[in-house]
């Protein structure tokens, strides 16, 4: 039998629980987020106060679909998030690589990690770009 390298084992196991617990942290800052929003639009703490624990007992984490290497089919992500709103995108895609804003109202989240591919045999697409106005999806596009 061989001697399984301890310090090595020990770096991976750290690793994966400062994982975790980063997505623990990005799961309360969203939660806290759809409070304040909800605060701004509705002005009722008890009804925000539901809503944010409601999306708090999610058990779909940030990325998970990512991480696990199982990528999105693009018709599949089209779908998903047609019509929805940043917060939404931002959950379940994560934070975008970089954001940029033109001058007709629309908002540009720009995906260089590898999100979905075409079809289960085909290779990843290099970029998604997923297109705002009005705080909704109107477009997203696959390069």
């Amino acid at each position: 039998m061989r001697a399984i390298n301890y310090p090595i084992f020990f770096v991976l196991i750290l690793v994966i629980q400062f994982k975790c617990a980063d997505q623990t942290i990005q799961k309360k800052e969203i939660a806290s987020n759809i409070f304040e929003s909800c605060m701004e639009t509705f002005s009722d703490e008890i009804k925000c106060k539901e809503m944010q624990d409601k999306s708090e007992k999610r058990s779909v984490l940030p990325n998970t679909n990512i991480e696990t290497g199982n990528l999105y089919i693009r018709q599949e992500l089209n779908d998903l998030l047609d019509t929805k709103s940043k917060l939404y995108v931002l959950e379940l895609l994560g934070e975008p690589e970089e954001k940029s804003i033109d001058g007709g109202g629309k908002e540009y989240f720009i995906y260089s990690r590898p999100i979905s591919k075409y079809s289960k045999k085909s290779s990843p697409d290099n970029q998604i770009i997923v297109i705002f106005r009005r705080g909704q999806v109107t477009k997203v596009l696959h390069k």
